[in-house]
């Protein structure tokens, strides 16, 4: 039975890794976009998108709205932070 959970927690470990994977990956391109949104003088914030996006996963039936936005209210934080990061730098 420790074996099993054992297998699955490396399992686990293995998903997670790919996660970090993909959020910095995620995170590379929110910075492009902050460079851009600082040169063309464009709001960081975008709510709309922020909206879509959840409508846009909701919809593939595998996590509630609920859970998305839990997941997500920290990712779209983080992504705000790189891009107001960047905005200054393109702006300046």
């Amino acid at each position: 039975m420790s074996q099993m959970i054992e297998n699955l927690r490396l399992e686990i470990d293995q998903i997670d890794d790919e996660i970090i994977r993909l959020l910095h990956h995620r995170l590379a391109l929110a910075s492009q976009i902050g460079k851009i949104k600082g040169q063309i003088q464009q709001e960081i914030k975008d709510f709309q998108r922020e909206e879509a996006i959840i409508q846009r996963l909701e919809s593939k039936g595998l996590l509630s709205k609920k859970q998305i936005q839990l997941i997500y209210q920290n990712i779209f934080l983080l992504t705000q932070q790189i891009q107001e990061e960047s905005h200054a730098v393109s702006s300046n």
